[in-house]
């Protein structure tokens, strides 16, 4: 991330003889209109995640892997911008193994938990200090935050949570006193 509301990303390759690194720009992407705090590639590398002062989670997409060079594809533009899941800046984001679900976290003590492919937020959970740092297991169970501590939360229920939560909201069987 950088302080002019872009990424930049940087091809790095080691000199011959070890004797220091290279670094190549591939590209500048554009993010909002305020820094970004937080960035974090899919295990795949076909979704870039980030997290920006504007309160805002930016999903970049990379291209389908047909012409993809050894170094994997360029994120492009396309991917739209996601508002309203904070109130501040977002300082952390993390990325399930399977590219599923984004969790993004960040001076509101709020971690929001997104689906991917729907762009909807689908698990919330409130902390007691601004989230500085998270990530999440592989097996996609824990939620593992930094703030004035480090804590871990399910992610199953926090998930569960959510859904009671919106079928309350709704107007549901649980929004009319029955569980």
């Amino acid at each position: 991330g950088c302080e002019d509301n872009g990424v930049a990303l940087w091809r790095l390759k080691v000199k011959k003889g070890g004797a220091g690194i290279e670094s190549e720009l591939v590209q500048s992407l554009v993010a909002g209109v305020q820094d970004v705090r937080s960035l974090q590639f899919t295990p795949k590398g076909d979704l870039l995640v980030g997290g920006s002062d504007d309160f805002t989670l930016y999903l970049w997409t990379s291209p389908p892997a047909g012409g993809k060079s050894k170094e994997g594809p360029a994120p492009t533009q396309s991917s739209p911008a996601v508002t309203g899941l904070h109130s501040d800046w977002i300082n952390a984001v993390a990325i399930s193994a399977d590219g599923a679900l984004v969790a993004s976290g960040g001076l509101d003590n709020v971690v929001r938990l997104l689906d991917v492919r729907t762009r909807r937020p689908v698990g919330r959970l409130r902390i007691v200090a601004a989230v500085q740092a998270m990530v999440m297991t592989a097996d996609m169970r824990l939620i593992i935050t930094g703030s004035s501590d480090i804590r871990l939360w399910s992610l199953p229920k926090m998930r569960q949570a959510h859904d009671r939560e919106q079928a309350c909201t709704q107007g549901g069987a649980a929004g009319k006193g029955h569980t």
